[in-house]
């Protein structure tokens, strides 16, 4: 009796694990381009995510790579725990750390187009209760490059 609740604990927790959905990539809400600058080559990004679960979760830790058009456009990470209601959108702050010399080279082109071909791809940290588990994190798709830019 006394090893029943582990066991049980342990069952509970395995088959909830079993049930999580992953989070759903919604849009790209705002970009900060007023803190790029050549000694600090960091765009900050919210990224809206859904929370298709019917518990809320908390977003430990995520980090990966963006591209524009094919053009590798940096590496970004989350700095903060963030909270995600069940059932909800929920904003991810993100920092984008960019290659100055590939904006610099690259920048004409992109601001000269009406859309372009958005991909991030990276991994995840999210869970409940001391619980986590790892998500891959992936998105292409078509964005306007004006609405990218509205503040």
């Amino acid at each position: 009796m006394k090893n029943f609740f582990p066991i049980l604990l342990l069952v509970v927790t395995m088959v909830s694990c079993r049930n999580i959905k992953d989070p759903e990539f919604r849009s790209i809400e705002a970009i900060d381009l007023n803190t790029l600058n050549l000694n600090n080559p960091a765009v900050k990004v919210n990224v809206i995510y859904f929370n298709p679960n019917n518990f809320s979760a908390k977003l430990k830790e995520a980090s990966g790579d963006a591209w524009v058009d094919s053009i590798l456009l940096g590496h970004f990470t989350i700095d903060s725990i963030i909270h995600a209601p069940s059932n909800s959108e929920f904003v991810v702050p993100v920092n984008l750390a960019v290659n100055m010399q590939t904006i610099l080279q690259n920048s004409m082109m992109l601001l000269s187009k009406e859309e372009v071909l958005l991909r991030i791809s990276g991994t995840a940290k999210a869970g409940k209760g001391g619980f986590y588990k790892n998500f891959p994190i992936f998105y292409e798709g078509k964005q306007k490059v004006q609405e990218l830019l509205k503040q």
